[in-house]
């Protein structure tokens, strides 16, 4: 059972990534325009993660000037660090099952190593 788990698992994220990508390149900008923050409600505050969907998004859209107008500490550190992981990751997934290769990913090596 575990070794079909753990055959499946990388195809699974796989699909995971792109249905994930495919929403937010789908699903355009306007839809997320209006905050629903608890905080910038209730307390008229921008907190730290306002805006972080919306600078997502624009950076999936190249439209960076955005994305750092939505949340500057994302787009300029977070967000990328995000997106080359998940990227590697992918690319990692692909390039054992075309060359049947052992090469782990560091979302492997970090986050599922740390889980076991």
């Amino acid at each position: 059972m575990k070794k079909t788990m753990k055959k499946y698992f990388p195809i699974a994220r796989l699909i995971f990534y792109f249905i994930f990508f495919l929403f937010f390149i789908l699903v355009p900008i306007s839809h997320f325009q209006e905050s629903n923050c608890f905080t910038y409600v209730h307390l008229n505050y921008l907190c730290p993660t306002c805006g972080v969907t919306r600078a997502f998004i624009s950076l999936l859209d190249f439209n960076f000037i955005d994305a750092f107008n939505f949340n500057t500490v994302f787009t300029l550190a977070i967000g990328p660090i995000c997106i080359f992981i998940f990227l590697q990751d992918a690319y990692c997934i692909i390039y054992r099952m075309i060359t049947h290769k052992e090469k782990k990913s560091l979302f492997e090596y970090y986050i599922m190593d740390y889980l076991k």
